[in-house]
């Protein structure tokens, strides 16, 4: 957070983590613009037009984050912690992108444990490892020569994928799409 912040943005390419931004979300809150439930933390603002993320603690002290739409929660979870939602999103922005061959991939889900574990089937031939903070809504991991990313959120299953290699690529998208029925939609 700061006055310069180099190539990083919060959310969209016209928020920035300067301060003043900051501070106006927070202006709007205290003026009674939009409301916060009494029982969360608001980590961010201005990631969709109408949607933030918050800290949610239940009676067991667990603290999972939540989206919240005008300050009703909403009936999904979007990380079991805050712990594991920072370091997925660094892993997604920084990690994931750094090998040359990537790409996203839509799966039109009939039974979502079923394409998410032949998915997870795939990768296993290549040895790839999953990281400690993957949940039960994105599943990140990594292997030597590639890296990935499963994102179940809200019902639907998103793969993103970046590799080393062209071959391993090629392999991976012709898995999803001709096995498994996914619809390959860009390079990220």
């Amino acid at each position: 957070m700061g006055e310069s912040n180099g190539d990083f943005f919060l959310f969209q390419p016209t928020e920035r983590s300067n301060i003043e931004t900051i501070i106006e979300g927070y202006q709007d809150v205290h003026k009674g613009e939009w409301e916060i439930p009494d029982d969360c933390i608001l980590i961010c603002d201005y990631i969709y037009p109408n949607e933030q993320l918050a800290l949610r603690e239940s009676k067991d002290s667990k603290r999972t984050v939540w989206r919240l739409d005008e300050g009703e929660w909403y009936v999904d979870m979007y990380a079991e912690s805050l712990k594991g939602l920072l370091w997925r999103q660094a892993f997604i922005e920084y990690a994931l992108k750094e090998f040359n061959y990537r790409g996203y991939w839509q799966i039109h889900v009939k039974n979502e444990s079923k394409e998410v574990n032949l998915v997870k089937e795939k990768l296993n031939q290549w040895s790839i490892q999953k990281f400690w903070f993957s949940d039960g809504i994105f599943y990140c991991a990594q292997g030597d020569k590639m890296r990935v990313v499963i994102n179940t959120y809200g019902g639907g299953c998103h793969v993103y994928f970046s590799t080393k290699l062209q071959s391993i690529f090629d392999e991976f998208d012709n898995y999803l799409v001709n096995q498994i029925g996914a619809k390959y939609r860009h390079i990220f």
